[in-house]
Protein backbone atom coordinates (compact mmCIF):
# COMPACT_ATOMS: atom_id res chain seq x y z
CA UNK A 1 0.00 0.00 0.00
CA UNK A 2 1.35 3.73 -0.56
CA UNK A 3 -0.37 6.02 1.84
CA UNK A 4 0.55 9.56 0.96
CA UNK A 5 -0.56 12.26 3.45
CA UNK A 6 -0.82 15.72 2.69
CA UNK A 7 -1.54 18.56 5.05
CA UNK A 8 -1.09 22.47 5.77
CA UNK A 9 -2.39 25.16 3.76
CA UNK A 10 -5.20 23.37 1.42
CA UNK A 11 -4.49 25.35 -1.86
CA UNK A 12 -0.74 23.67 -1.28
CA UNK A 13 -1.68 20.75 0.14
CA UNK A 14 -4.17 20.06 -2.95
CA UNK A 15 -0.96 21.11 -5.13
CA UNK A 16 1.17 18.41 -3.78
CA UNK A 17 -1.32 15.82 -4.17
CA UNK A 18 -1.73 16.82 -7.87
CA UNK A 19 1.90 17.04 -8.04
CA UNK A 20 3.06 13.83 -6.16
CA UNK A 21 0.02 11.57 -7.97
CA UNK A 22 1.16 12.57 -11.34
CA UNK A 23 5.06 11.59 -10.39
CA UNK A 24 3.83 8.52 -9.65
CA UNK A 25 1.51 7.89 -13.06
CA UNK A 26 -1.88 8.79 -12.04
CA UNK A 27 -4.00 10.58 -12.86
CA UNK A 28 -5.97 12.31 -10.04
CA UNK A 29 -9.09 11.99 -11.63
CA UNK A 30 -9.00 8.15 -11.75
CA UNK A 31 -9.13 8.14 -8.10
CA UNK A 32 -12.29 8.64 -6.68
CA UNK A 33 -12.73 11.58 -4.12
CA UNK A 34 -14.48 11.11 -0.63
CA UNK A 35 -15.49 13.58 1.72
CA UNK A 36 -17.64 14.79 4.30
CA UNK A 37 -20.11 12.19 5.54
CA UNK A 38 -18.73 10.09 2.43
CA UNK A 39 -15.78 9.03 4.69
CA UNK A 40 -17.17 5.64 6.05
CA UNK A 41 -14.98 2.39 6.61
CA UNK A 42 -17.50 0.87 4.73
CA UNK A 43 -17.66 3.22 1.66
CA UNK A 44 -13.68 2.77 1.60
CA UNK A 45 -13.15 -0.96 1.78
CA UNK A 46 -14.06 -1.52 -1.65
CA UNK A 47 -12.02 1.30 -3.31
CA UNK A 48 -8.87 -0.15 -1.11
CA UNK A 49 -8.60 -3.11 -2.83
CA UNK A 50 -7.05 -3.83 -5.89
CA UNK A 51 -9.45 -4.24 -8.99
CA UNK A 52 -9.53 -6.74 -12.36
CA UNK A 53 -6.99 -3.51 -14.22
CA UNK A 54 -4.94 -2.82 -11.68
CA UNK A 55 -4.57 -1.65 -8.17
CA UNK A 56 -7.15 0.24 -6.18
CA UNK A 57 -7.05 4.27 -4.35
CA UNK A 58 -8.97 6.88 -3.12
CA UNK A 59 -8.42 10.18 -2.31
CA UNK A 60 -9.66 10.38 0.93
CA UNK A 61 -10.32 14.75 2.51
CA UNK A 62 -10.47 14.16 6.58
CA UNK A 63 -10.77 18.36 6.68
CA UNK A 64 -13.14 19.11 9.59
CA UNK A 65 -14.01 15.14 10.38
CA UNK A 66 -13.02 13.42 13.41
CA UNK A 67 -10.94 9.96 12.38
CA UNK A 68 -11.95 7.13 14.16
CA UNK A 69 -9.97 3.67 14.98
CA UNK A 70 -12.49 1.63 12.66
CA UNK A 71 -11.70 4.21 9.53
CA UNK A 72 -8.06 3.86 10.65
CA UNK A 73 -7.96 -0.32 10.29
CA UNK A 74 -9.21 0.37 7.13
CA UNK A 75 -6.46 2.56 5.11
CA UNK A 76 -4.09 -0.16 7.23
CA UNK A 77 -5.49 -3.16 5.34
CA UNK A 78 -5.68 -1.77 2.20
CA UNK A 79 -3.81 -3.96 -0.45
CA UNK A 80 -0.44 -4.08 -1.53
CA UNK A 81 -1.06 -2.19 -4.93
CA UNK A 82 -3.14 0.42 -4.03
CA UNK A 83 -2.71 4.15 -3.41
CA UNK A 84 -3.96 6.26 -0.80
CA UNK A 85 -3.71 9.98 -0.52
CA UNK A 86 -5.14 11.48 2.07
CA UNK A 87 -5.58 15.14 2.19
CA UNK A 88 -6.02 16.74 5.73
CA UNK A 89 -5.34 20.46 5.80
CA UNK A 90 -6.30 21.06 9.34
CA UNK A 91 -3.79 17.87 10.77
CA UNK A 92 -1.27 19.35 13.85
CA UNK A 93 1.91 19.95 12.91
CA UNK A 94 3.38 16.55 14.39
CA UNK A 95 1.70 13.42 12.57
CA UNK A 96 -0.19 10.80 14.41
CA UNK A 97 1.31 7.73 15.20
CA UNK A 98 -0.58 6.07 12.34
CA UNK A 99 0.44 8.63 10.12
CA UNK A 100 3.96 8.35 10.75
CA UNK A 101 4.71 4.93 10.61
CA UNK A 102 2.95 4.16 7.17
CA UNK A 103 2.31 7.34 5.09
CA UNK A 104 4.92 9.24 3.15
CA UNK A 105 4.17 12.88 4.13
CA UNK A 106 4.23 15.26 1.54
CA UNK A 107 4.04 18.86 2.64
CA UNK A 108 4.51 21.84 -0.18
CA UNK A 109 5.27 25.65 1.23
CA UNK A 110 6.13 28.39 -0.57
CA UNK A 111 10.28 29.38 -0.55
CA UNK A 112 10.84 31.66 1.89
CA UNK A 113 11.66 34.25 -0.37
CA UNK A 114 8.07 33.95 -2.47
CA UNK A 115 6.94 33.38 0.96
CA UNK A 116 5.83 37.76 0.81
CA UNK A 117 4.63 37.02 -2.65
CA UNK A 118 2.75 34.08 -1.95
CA UNK A 119 1.15 35.39 1.24
CA UNK A 120 -0.61 38.51 -0.59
Amino acid sequence: MSLLAFTGNRFLAELALRDTLQARGIAQGNLPRLSGEEVTPQALEPLLSPGLFGGGGAIVDLEGLKVEKALLETLAAAGPDVTVAVLDPGAPPHAPAFTRQRASICLRRPRSARLTLWGG
